[in-house]
Parts: C-alpha cells; sequence; structure tokens
C-alpha cells in the first residue's frame, strides 16, 4: 500500500491553481483583484495604446486578409441545420422559433462576426431583442420575444471579471468596466491561454511575420527607387569654377524629365547602373516566405494558396484539402457551441420556458464521389452483388430507369429482375429461383400442378396473341409507307428496291424489345419442371 499522504475530497474537488490566484493577470484597486488582464505578450510588448487595434490593422495586409476571410468562408459556405430536442411537437415549435430567428438575422454574418475571435482571441455581439408578431417570422402564435438585430462591438471596450463575465469601459469606469445585463452580449472565445475569457487569436502569430514583410518591402522599394533607373553621374576636371558645377549638376537633375540634354564642351557624363540585374529577388524571395508563414498560422497549410509557387501534387493537395475541412469543422463547433449556450437556450427561455433547447449545427457531410461508386458497383457486380432499387437512387438520384424492367410476381411465380441473369458469374441466382420454384411445386398438389401447367400455357398463348395484335404500332408506320409508294407511283422495281432497304434495315428497338421480353418470359415460364 502507497505511503503517500491521500489528499482529502474536498482538496481533490477544489480548484487550486485557478486564475483567481494569479499574481499575474489582474489589475488591482484597494487591495482586492477586480479584473483580468489580457496575457498576450504581443499586446503586452508591441499593442501600447492601440491594444487589440494591432491586430485588426493587420488585415490591411492583402495575403493576411485573403486567408482570414477563406478560413471564414469555409465555415459559412456550409449549410446549417437546427435539430429539436425531440419529436415532441413543442421541442419542434420551439426549433422553428429558433431557425426563424437565426435566419432573420442572417445567420452566416452572426457566423464571420463571432468568428472575428480567430484574429483577436474573443469576439463580442451586443443582441436587440423585441416581441416580434409569428406571422412575421412564418410561424403560428401571437407573439415571440427574440432577437431582431445584432451589432459587432468593438473587443477593446470589454474586460472580464474573475467569473469571466465581460464588463463594458465606460466613462468614470475606464479600467474595471461596468456590469452587463443578462442575455445580452454572446462572447466567443478561441485558442487556449490560461483557461483566459480573452482566449489567444492568430493575430498573436501574424504580427511578426507582417511585420518584417512590410519592413522588407520598405527596403525594397528603396531599392528599386534606386537602381531602377540609371543614377546620372557627371565628371569634370580639377578645378573647375563652383559655378559650371552647379550648372553640370542641374543639366543631369533634367535627365529624369528631358530625353536630351546638353553638357559643356569638356564634361564627361555617365550613367551609375545596379552592379546586378538580380538585386530585388531577395526582397522577392522573403515576402513569399512571409505569405507562406502567414497560410500556415491561419489556415494551417500553405498549398491551397501557395500552389503556383510550390507547385504540388493531387496527393499532397488531398492531404492540404482535408487539413482545411478539419480546421473548419472546428470553427463551426466552437460557434455553434457558444450560439447553443447564448443566443439559442435564451430564445427558449423567453419563449419556451422549462423546455429543451434545440441544437444548431453545420453539416460537413462530403458528398460521395459518383464515380468512385459506379466503379465500387461494377467491381461488387462481378462478385455476384448489386445494388437494390432504393440503394441505388439514394446514391445516384433520380433521373434513371432501367434498360429492360423488372419482370412482376404473377400467378404464383417470384418476380423476375433481368439485371440479375446477365453476366456469367451470376448463374447461380438462376438456379436459386429454378430451386424456389421446385420447392414450391413440391408442396403442392398433382391437380394444381396441372392446372397451373394449362393456365401457363393459356398465358404463353394469350401473350402471343396479344403480341400479334400490336403489329400496328410497332410495324404499321413502315406498312404505311409502303403502300403509299406504291400506290402513288405504281412502280414495282421501285417498290421492290424499296422492301430491300427495309429488310436491310432491320427491326426498331421497339420490336426487339417487345419479342425479346415475350420470349424471355416464355422461356422461363417454359422451362419450369412439372411432375
Amino acid at each position: 500500500m502507497s505511503t503517500e499522504p491521500q489528499a482529502s475530497k474536498e482538496v481533490l474537488g477544489r480548484e487550486i491553481a485557478g486564475i483567481e490566484r494569479s499574481i499575474h493577470e489582474f489589475l488591482f484597486y484597494g487591495g482586492r483583484p477586480t479584473v483580468l488582464i489580457n496575457g498576450d505578450d504581443v499586446l503586452r510588448t508591441r499593442g501600447r495604446s492601440k491594444g487589440l487595434k494591432i491586430y485588426a490593422e493587420l488585415e490591411r495586409d492583402a495575403h493576411v486578409l485573403a486567408v482570414v476571410s477563406k478560413r471564414k468562408r469555409a465555415v459559412t459556405a456550409r449549410e446549417w441545420h437546427v435539430t429539436p430536442a425531440s419529436q415532441d411537437a413543442q421541442d419542434i415549435a420551439a426549433a422553428d422559433l429558433v431557425k426563424a430567428t437565426l435566419a432573420h438575422l442572417r445567420f452566416d454574418k452572426l457566423t464571420k462576426s463571432l468568428l472575428d475571435a480567430v484574429m483577436k482571441g474573443y469576439s463580442v455581439v451586443e443582441l436587440m431583442w423585441d416581441l416580434v408578431p409569428g406571422s412575421a417570422l412564418g410561424l403560428a402564435g401571437d407573439s415571440y420575444l427574440v432577437p431582431t438585430k445584432y451589432k459587432k462591438r468593438d473587443q477593446r471596450r470589454f474586460v472580464f471579471d474573475l467569473e469571466d463575465r465581460p464588463r463594458l469601459l465606460v466613462s468614470g469606469q475606464a479600467l474595471s468596466g461596468e456590469e452587463l445585463p443578462p442575455r445580452k452580449f454572446i462572447v466567443h472565445t478561441y485558442g487556449e491561454a490560461d483557461d483566459s475569457p480573452y482566449g489567444r487569436g492568430v493575430g498573436s502569430a501574424l504580427f511578426w511575420p507582417v511585420f518584417f514583410k512590410r519592413q522588407n518591402i520598405s527596403f525594397w522599394l528603396v531599392f528599386c527607387d534606386k537602381y531602377g533607373s540609371p543614377t546620372a553621374v557627371g565628371e569634370y576636371p580639377i578645378g573647375t569654377p563652383e559655378k559650371e558645377q552647379n550648372q553640370l549638376l542641374q543639366t543631369l537633375r533634367g535627365i529624369s524629365q528631358d530625353a536630351a540634354i546638353v553638357v559643356p564642351q569638356g564634361f564627361t557624363a555617365k550613367l551609375l547602373e545596379a552592379a546586378r540585374s538580380s538585386g530585388g529577388d531577395s526582397y522577392k524571395t522573403m515576402c513569399a516566405y512571409m505569405d507562406a508563414e502567414i497560410s500556415k498560422a491561419v489556415l494551417g497549410e500553405t498549398l491551397t494558396t501557395e500552389v503556383g509557387s510550390s507547385g504540388g501534387n493531387r496527393a499532397l493537395g488531398e492531404v492540404h484539402d482535408k487539413g482545411r475541412v478539419e480546421l473548419a469543422k472546428d470553427d463551426a463547433d466552437d460557434v455553434c457551441y457558444t450560439l447553443n449556450s447564448t443566443i439559442v437556450q435564451w430564445i427558449i427561455d423567453y419563449n419556451f420556458p422549462g423546455r429543451k433547447a434545440p441544437e444548431v449545427w453545420r453539416s460537413f457531410d462530403e458528398p460521395e464521389d459518383l464515380d468512385k461508386a459506379a466503379d465500387r458497383d461494377t467491381k461488387l457486380k462481378e462478385q455476384g452483388w448489386v445494388r437494390t432499387e432504393e440503394s441505388f437512387r439514394s446514391t445516384y438520384g433520380d433521373g434513371y430507369q432501367r434498360l429492360v424492367a423488372p419482370i412482376p410476381a404473377q400467378n404464383g411465380l417470384p418476380a423476375i429482375d433481368p439485371a440479375e441473369f446477365s453476366e456469367q458469374p451470376l448463374l447461380s441466382r438462376v438456379g436459386a429461383w429454378l430451386l424456389n420454384v421446385i420447392g414450391f411445386a413440391e408442396q403442392d398438389t398433382i391437380a394444381n400442378q396441372r392446372a397451373r401447367v394449362k393456365q401457363d400455357q393459356d398465358t404463353i398463348e394469350q401473350g402471343a396473341a396479344q403480341l400479334s395484335q400490336q403489329w400496328e404500332p410497332l410495324v404499321g408506320p413502315r406498312v404505311k409507307e409502303l403502300q403509299t409508294l406504291l400506290d402513288e407511283t405504281g412502280d414495282l422495281a421501285l417498290f421492290a428496291e424499296r422492301l430491300k432497304e427495309f429488310a436491310n434495315a432491320g427491326p426498331s428497338a421497339e420490336v426487339v424489345d417487345s419479342i425479346a421480353r415475350a420470349t424471355f418470359a416464355a422461356r422461363l415460364a417454359g422451362r419450369m419442371p412439372r411432375r
């Protein structure tokens, strides 16, 4: 048995290293901690009076704006759904109210506002509530208390107390802030930072790549200004008067505007150019490197933004695309969790008190690759397996029909699907079908078997008679054409030539299909074993 001291249940259940005991995370007033401070090192060292505004300024960089917008669109491009807590009528009505409210608020735009936390660590949205008639939301009922609009608020105006509740910085309370009313503000946090409500956005990782990129571009512009066009250099003999020196200088300064210059006799001018034509490549390489670092920080990969420079291949692209989808799903789950615990729950509390709230979520189910599904079905068919009609339609959708329709069950015989007998490996199915028929026959009486044989024979004869009566819609047009030709021309030689053309052309598809169906049915019925 261990001799180590055992901790009490009270100690085990209590938080020991909670953030409220930190000596680094608070502002103190009157000797006691009042509000938490943002522990982001970049904000502390570089933010100064700007604070989170330095992260907003990062989006002035075109590449940062592109990748951040791309990350947000990867979430909002997915369809969203509201799932009721149960199939109870009240729960379904509650889910309909939540769905109608979110649609009215433009749910995708609200999601993008909350996803601003990805850059800055947290985002704040204020809700404005009002009584709305059910008819305005397309619902039954008199009226509902729901958010009718929202406003995205600047994060710099908020701080958090020891219970992680947001407080609004106002005049007179510019440091500790004032308490906010409940069910009014949505706060979404991104990133792990010692359980801090401020979170930790990717802005802290983007600051230095963007900073170095901007510095690099400023030096690049100086390089281009200095060596983009040649610098004119004038030489004059020692002892040249200052007046003539100034005259030469003014003449050289006119090179940038005049195509031709006049140089006094005895003076020489030449052009000073960059020693290396590729001197700016290092600046370009550094910009590309910083852009790649920015892509990694925001998207977790670079191929979807840097494929033009890095090449890539299909396999690598699929890996990067999978990572992009996983990142988008993670963002969507975080936002939906925030919404389900705030606005969704609040709507239910006000309008359906006591009911379990529905859940809002985004679908990340990828559609099946139909080409791969068709290849798989072909291989399975070679092994003796085919899809049911229900499975076929659920995979490929509507708009398809059988080339040869199945024969329904009739006269005590099971239904026949010709598609099952079209391949050699499936001949065993024919045997199974015949055994089924034999088994059925063995359980019958001799008299019933004879009666059924007579009935089958009558069915075949009736089918033949019915087929013979269908000659007009099948071959009638050709017969009428020949009759018209003979009546109008009376030329037997021409009639004989046309008759040969019809004979060589072969039967129409309708005739072939009708005879094939009749022959198939007759053969199966005729080969059924009898006693």
